[in-house]
């Protein structure tokens, strides 16, 4: 599992260390907590088959600033052209 999660980026911290992702293995289960609450749940037939899909999910569900990175995106593909229009050769 270690392997999996350093593959997708995800590095191994000290014991005592601040942690984003904490995976605990309950009734069969993995439980993917974020700062100590549960984020998901999946089977162990799942992660392993498909850690990209789990690992995307995580993410997807603990990213607080989503919203504004899709801002900046559309304010640098709309603001960009916008300034090449005014220079003149």
């Amino acid at each position: 599992m270690e392997n999996i999660l350093i593959h997708h980026d995800y590095l191994p911290v000290p014991a005592d260390g601040p942690v984003e992702l904490e995976i605990v293995e309950a009734r069969n289960t993995l439980v993917f907590k974020h700062k100590g609450n549960t984020v998901l749940q999946t089977t162990f037939k799942e992660f392993f088959t498909h850690p990209e899909k789990v690992l995307r999910q995580f993410s997807t569900e603990t990213d607080r600033h989503a919203f504004f990175r899709q801002a900046t995106i559309f304010c640098l593909l709309l603001g960009f052209p916008v300034t090449l229009k005014d220079v003149k050769p």
